[in-house]
């Protein structure tokens, strides 16, 4: 989890949060957070600390 920071997710990428197997996709960013939806439809927010591009996601794209 500690791993450097090579670009912050932006709105329409999968991210995970801390150390949780789930991905969520960014919908939009408020202030000094993100908004996250999950694949169930649940929403929620995340600092920017614990939000990371989802590996599976950031592999595909490259």
């Amino acid at each position: 989890m500690n791993e450097p920071i090579t670009k912050r997710p932006q709105v329409g990428d999968w991210v995970q949060v801390g150390d949780l197997p789930e991905l969520f996709k960014v919908i939009d960013r408020d202030g000094g957070l993100y908004v996250l939806e999950s694949k169930h439809g649940a929403r929620c927010r995340a600092g920017v600390l614990v939000v990371r591009l989802a590996e599976q996601r950031r592999e595909k794209a490259a």
